[in-house]
């Protein structure tokens, strides 16, 4: 996994969801994740997976034993690491979105890679989210991938907006 993800996994701290800590589960720090952290000097992000850090050489040297999870602006970090031979895609989200991503379907291309789609993703309902909430009574609720986030203020007095791309702590 990512920094990112690695993040939002280590938050969630449930025993059953794996962390940068689990057996097995490794940390790549994309060149993009790397300026952020950079910018915003928040070097302890990077202390907190230093055990699990995965290296641009040990992808190339293995590329096998991986199973990443990958996001478009990883692609040119995974080429200039040399780990694409035999490299697959599984993607997850609507296709709609790899239909307009053109440098990401020229990237499969240049690289041979084949392309499984297995849609997973999916939007909730305001009253499913507030169904959600009510049962889990959270202490703050950060609303992701929206197109309004204003609107979800409405799902409760502890309702944090967050901009996209920012960093914070949990």
């Amino acid at each position: 996994m990512d920094l990112y993800a690695a993040s939002v996994l280590a938050a969630v701290g449930h025993a059953r969801i794996p962390t940068a800590d689990t057996d097995g589960v490794r940390v790549f720090l994309p060149s993009t994740q790397r300026r952020q952290i950079k910018a915003a000097q928040a070097f302890g992000r990077t202390a907190e997976v230093r055990g699990a850090r995965v290296f641009d050489e040990e992808l190339r040297q293995a590329p096998g034993r991986f199973l990443m999870l990958f996001r478009p602006s990883m692609a040119r970090d995974l080429e200039r690491a040399g780990c694409l031979d035999g490299a697959q895609l599984v993607w997850s989200m609507w296709s709609g979105y790899l239909d307009r991503d053109e440098r990401l379907r020229s990237f499969l291309d240049a690289h041979s890679i084949p392309l499984l789609v297995a849609h997973a993703s999916g939007h909730a309902r305001p009253d499913d989210l507030r169904a959600l909430i009510d049962a889990s009574q959270p202490g703050r609720v950060v609303p992701i991938h929206t197109n309004d986030p204003e609107a979800c203020r409405g799902l409760g007095a502890n309702v944090d907006l967050r901009r996209d791309g920012e960093w914070w702590d949990v």
